[in-house]
């Protein structure tokens, strides 16, 4: 593992056996590092030299203080974790017992950066790694929009397509080789990876990418991490409760809220989903399985229809 800077190691191999500044079982924090080892200070402040073969990465793992649950001491990454379904994705991890890594845009208490930047996900990932040691759950959550054919530019489109589908991409594999056992990968897709209204072409195609690379990914880990995603419908992102036509044009009755994915999310990532890989789950009342058309069934189209 690379060590930087404010890192910890921890001395399994002394092999000066003369010195007297440290000894095996040590802690001590990375003050430099140089090809072949780490420069340290012992504890009364000398520089001291220690090559890789001398110690290991050290990392204070609380054990004591996680609290019961299924997900206790797992490691889920969760991007776009800030507000709306990834607040509550990541508060329903938490509660499970699991220690969350936000990457987000907005401030937050882990890492804050735009994952349109590959040198953002590379940093995000060497920190997570760096400690914690490993990943069980990552969440690719995160998304925008820029409209579409109206008003979205060629870079405005490329965005979204970066930060919907290139950065789950390269956050997996940046963590491929990281997954504890069981791993878990959750793509966060949309309904409208099948279906659109007007504008929202952006939107859209990263939301069919995400879809897709959710079956190539699963191939590709097959047997290492299971790659599911999950395709919301109308979820009101704070919890409001709809009445009338908003709530009964639902087959399921209301309109969703962020719960209904976030339980999706832990049963995805739970050892009860062992069988499910490569699968999209259209969490969505059942709206995409109603035919709607004119004066059938009491639908009525107002207007031109322009």
């Amino acid at each position: 593992m690379k060590l930087s800077k404010g890192d910890q190691i921890k001395v399994i191999h002394k092999e000066d056996s003369f010195s007297e500044d440290y000894q095996n079982g040590d802690i001590f924090t990375v003050e430099d590092t140089w090809y072949g080892g780490v420069q340290v200070k012992t504890a009364l402040g000398l520089p001291l030299a220690l090559s890789e073969s001398e110690y290991e990465p050290y990392r204070e793992t609380p054990q004591a203080s996680l609290p019961e649950g299924e997900f206790a001491g797992k490691i889920a990454v969760v991007t776009g974790g800030v507000h709306g379904i990834g607040k509550t994705i990541c508060e329903e991890f938490r509660k499970a017992g699991a220690v969350v890594c936000i990457l987000d845009k907005e401030e937050n208490g882990y890492f804050t950066g735009d994952l349109a930047e590959e040198s953002v996900l590379r940093a995000f990932s060497e920190k997570v790694i760096r400690d914690y040691g490993r990943v069980d759950f990552l969440i690719n959550n995160a998304m925008l929009t820029r409209g579409g054919l109206p008003d979205c530019s060629y870079e405005d489109f490329n965005y979204v397509l970066r930060v919907g589908v290139a950065a789950p991409y390269m956050l997996t594999r940046l963590f491929q080789e990281h997954f504890g056992e069981n791993g878990s990968v959750v793509n966060i897709s949309s309904s409208r990876d099948r279906m659109s209204q007007p504008g929202t072409e952006s939107y859209t195609a990263a939301k069919g990418g995400i879809h897709a690379l959710t079956h190539a990914m699963a191939v590709s880990l097959a047997g290492r991490v299971r790659v599911n995603s999950i395709s919301p419908g109308w979820i009101d992102t704070d919890f409001k409760e709809y009445h009338g036509p908003d709530a009964f044009q639902q087959p399921a009755g209301r309109v969703g809220n962020p719960l209904d994915i976030a339980n999706m999310v832990l049963f995805l990532c739970s050892p009860k989903a062992g069988f499910i890989n490569g699968e999209n789950i259209c969490i969505d009342g059942g709206m995409t399985r109603q035919m709607i058309y004119h004066g059938d069934f009491g639908w009525t189209l107002d207007g031109s229809g322009t």
